[in-house]
């Protein structure tokens, strides 16, 4: 049997329409023309936000993933971001306690 990949999986059991343009089709097409334009802007994002946060541990990858989700998705009132994110800090069941972190022992 054929391992399936991610991608086709998603497709299928979504019953999306894949697709697909290769970087000959795209390279000398006109940003508001470029399909993959929104894709290549986000790359483009995240790689300025890592290259700005050089020193993150690769194990929270994921977490700075979503923190960048946060960052870039609404609202978009800077005032209602932070009040977003204070509701989610407050609200989450972990604690950070101030003598572990400063004490090197935290994970």
């Amino acid at each position: 049997m054929m391992e399936k990949h991610s991608h086709s999986i998603l497709i299928q059991d979504l019953d999306l329409k894949s697709e697909v343009y290769s970087t000959e089709e795209t390279k000398d097409m006109s940003d508001d023309k470029n399909p993959l334009r929104q894709i290549n802007e986000m790359h483009r994002l995240m790689k300025r936000f890592f290259r700005k946060h050089d020193g993150y541990d690769r194990e929270y990858l994921q977490d700075w993933l979503n923190l960048l989700w946060f960052i870039m998705n609404e609202p978009e009132d800077k005032y209602d971001k932070v009040l977003s994110f204070m509701k989610l800090a407050v609200s989450s069941p972990k604690r950070v306690r101030y003598r572990d972190v400063m004490s090197g022992k935290h994970d």
